[in-house]
């Protein structure tokens, strides 16, 4: 069992080997490819005249040898920076100026901060999108990628926001690994975080959300870092970037292991050491081992434990890797268990490493951070001094602009103020003119307005004179009727009579001489009536005198009320309707005047019979026209004296409550044109307040009490109408 175990192990190690070893010769085989495309561009570069076509070519070579060669990085980069610069591509300067930064960050060049600052500011002003390659050579440049940019969908803003984010990047990583400052790291990653997620960048996003993951853990943000790492490993898969695809894979196992969760963390360093072995470096792997080695090492196996350690530190040391300590960390683990081996010269050996490192380590970054730290102060002292130059010809530029701009503005005041007058001058005359002729029209305006009044008010009394002239026709003509009839009935009992006399009848003459007698006491009565139907309207009809005199305010009604019906009967034969009166016999004579209350009077009702008849014609089963008329007197009270009440109510179709406001108003009218001047009730209006009463008025229109019958409430349907009320005082 033992043995099997045994050739297990061995079987293993020796296909980890075997996997190693053939990585190394495809990395090999690789590598003698490389010149060979080195140098065809380089003669390209060399024999073209094409300065556009020679950035192109450099930005190929600088693809070339990043992350192989930073000397020769370094030196392409500036070559294809001062053609860029020459040629006036912003963009291209600043993605330029980014590599010089990334290369001279591999020598610990002070200079790389103020390279990396610099390119920022070129990709921050939108003004760099306005001069770009042309899109022929666009699509040929190191940084153009097909597989998550289409052409049509690459912009100028979404490349120079895109080169934006890897300078932010960059930044961040120069201030953590070179600085140490972790702080401005995350800071810096954020932005860039922002921006590439805004410009959907698939081929940065994995890779930059691990870098951002393992900047999470390094601080012990470890929720942060779990939650960017599965981000990372996702889109990895998503968009097949599997170059880094092991990062995030290594962060997460080493964060899952920060955390005591042991089977997420083997898993993930399993998936990252086996992911790193297909598709080759990424970070974290190293780190990934000494884990690996450390939980080995925890469980008691030894020579996994060591095999592990000993996979880091080479990793470590070939990639010259410090982060986190993954160097001087893999040499000690490595001491610490050959020491329990009792491996006594390996141990000494590995410490003394450890040490080695941890001084090259405290030393190099002491050293970087004291020239980083000098290097920014001097560039605070030079930006301040050359501020403060930048001040000083600003403010005498803009002394002189101001003095040019206030003469400039005088000139401008002078001008314009004698330009101002002499439009003034002409505006105020203008405005005279104007005046005068408005005046004038004003004035003939209300000239035709007096006229236009004088002739309704004229029309109002002569509609009023026409429904009285048609009333008393119709009440002369019953007595007139009785005189002809009689006088025709005596002619044929005086004849009668004659021959009786002839005949000698002399009782028969005698009893046709009563009947004459009879005939003209009645012939005299209907006369009298006649005569006194004309004094009566004969009175009324001539000019008020203004002055109020007892009247019989029943009697008053009751003669406008007939006047009224028999006017609306001689213009419409067919017309018919019921009256209906209650008079108050304890009201007796009020002072009024009469002449002024009978036109009241006369106006409410010739409205009241015309809105029945308006109904009536729309034909109405079962309808009956009513008009009512009743007086009432009222004793004091509540402070007020007594009162009269005269009330004149229809059961028409009532008045629509949205112009219940507006009847009183004067040449408001409901009436079709023609048949109404609108001034009626505002002159009804004016004499009722001149005997110092009120007009009232209550109506349901026939379309709210149509709905009042629907919803069983108030009044059912059918009994619409209007009541006026008078209230005169006694």
């Amino acid at each position: 069992m033992v043995t099997c175990k045994l050739n297990n192990l061995i079987f293993q190690h020796m296909l980890k080997k075997a996997l190693i070893l053939l990585l190394f010769c495809f990395i090999l085989h690789a590598a003698d490819a490389q010149p060979a495309f080195a140098d065809s561009v380089k003669l390209e570069i060399n024999t073209t005249k094409n300065d556009t076509l020679r950035l192109v070519l450099l930005s190929k070579l600088t693809g070339h040898y990043f992350d192989v060669d930073y000397d020769q990085l370094l030196l392409y980069a500036k070559q294809m920076l001062q053609l860029a610069i020459k040629l006036n591509y912003k963009i291209e300067e600043a993605y330029a100026m980014e590599l010089v930064g990334i290369a001279m960050s591999h020598s610990r060049q002070p200079e790389t901060l103020e390279t990396y600052l610099k390119a920022a500011a070129i990709v921050k002003d939108k003004r760099s999108e306005s001069n770009i390659l042309p899109k022929k050579y666009l699509y040929e440049m190191d940084y153009y990628d097909g597989q998550f940019m289409s052409k049509d969908s690459y912009s100028p803003q979404f490349l120079r926001l895109d080169i934006l984010g890897s300078v932010y990047f960059d930044l961040g990583n120069f201030y953590g690994i070179t600085l140490s400052n972790t702080t401005k790291q995350l800071t810096y990653y954020k932005q860039a975080k922002d921006i590439f997620e805004v410009v959907k960048d698939s081929i940065s996003l994995p890779s930059f959300y691990a870098y951002l993951a393992d900047n999470y853990n390094i601080v012990n943000q470890l929720d942060s870092g779990l939650y960017y790492s599965r981000l990372g490993n996702k889109l990895s898969y998503e968009y097949a970037q599997n170059n880094y695809a092991s990062y995030p894979q290594a962060v997460m196992g080493i964060i899952y292991y920060k955390k005591n969760n042991q089977d997420s963390a083997l898993r993930y360093l399993h998936q990252a050491i086996d992911t790193w072995k297909i598709y080759g470096k990424a970070p974290g792997i190293s780190r990934a081992m000494l884990l690996l080695s450390d939980y080995h090492e925890k469980n008691g196996h030894i020579d996994s434990s060591l095999y592990y350690a000993q996979a880091s530190f080479k990793l470590a040391e070939h990639d010259n890797d410090y982060v986190a300590g993954a160097l001087p960390n893999a040499s000690a683990t490595l001491a610490r268990l050959y020491k329990t081996q009792n491996n006594k010269d390996s141990a000494l050996k590995y410490y003394a490493l450890t040490v080695s490192f941890l001084n090259t380590m405290h030393n190099d970054a002491t050293t970087r951070l004291i020239q980083s730290q000098d290097y920014v102060e001097n560039m605070q002292q030079q930006e301040i001094a050359a501020a403060k130059i930048d001040y000083k010809n600003k403010l005498r530029l803009y002394v002189l602009l101001a003095g040019i701009g206030i003469l400039l503005i005088i000139g401008i005041i002078l001008y314009s103020n004698n330009h101002n007058r002499k439009k003034a001058n002409e505006l105020l005359q203008k405005q005279k003119e104007e005046i005068e002729q408005q005046k004038k029209n004003v004035e003939e305006t209300l000239a035709e307005l007096k006229s236009t009044q004088a002739q309704l008010i004229q029309s109002e009394k002569m509609a009023s004179l026409g429904e009285l002239t048609a009333g008393i026709a119709h009440e002369i003509q019953n007595p007139l009727n009785f005189v002809n009839n009689f006088s025709e009935v005596n002619t044929e009992l005086i004849e009668e009579m004659k021959t009786e006399l002839k005949a000698g009848n002399t009782e028969d003459a005698i009893a046709i001489a009563n009947d004459i007698a009879d005939n003209e006491q009645k012939i005299n009565h209907h006369g009298k009536r006649a005569d006194s139907i004309v004094k009566g309207m004969l009175q009324h009809s001539r000019s008020s005198t203004g002055a109020k005199e007892p009247t019989d305010i029943n009697a008053l009604a009751d003669e406008y009320l007939r006047l009224s019906y028999h006017g609306l009967r001689a213009k419409d034969k067919s017309f018919n309707a019921t009256i209906e009166t209650n008079f108050d016999e304890r009201i007796g004579k009020i002072n009024v005047m009469p002449q002024d209350m009978g036109r009241v009077l006369l106006n409410l009702l010739t409205n009241a019979f015309y809105a029945v008849n308006e109904k009536k014609n729309q034909g109405l089963k079962g309808y009956e026209p009513t008009v009512t008329v009743k007086t009432l007197k009222i004793p004091p009270s509540g402070g007020r004296g007594a009162e009269v009440l005269i009330s004149v109510k229809d059961n028409g179709n009532g008045i629509p409550q949205k112009v219940i406001d507006k009847i009183f108003q004067p040449f408001f009218t409901t009436k079709p044109t023609g048949e109404g001047t609108g001034l009626g009730l505002s002159l009804s209006y004016d004499i009722v307040k001149a005997h110092g009463g009120e007009i009232k008025v209550e109506t349901l229109s026939a379309e709210a009490a149509a709905q009042a019958g629907k919803e069983g409430e108030g009044q059912p349907a059918g009994q619409a109408g209007t009541e006026f009320i008078i209230h005169l005082p006694v």
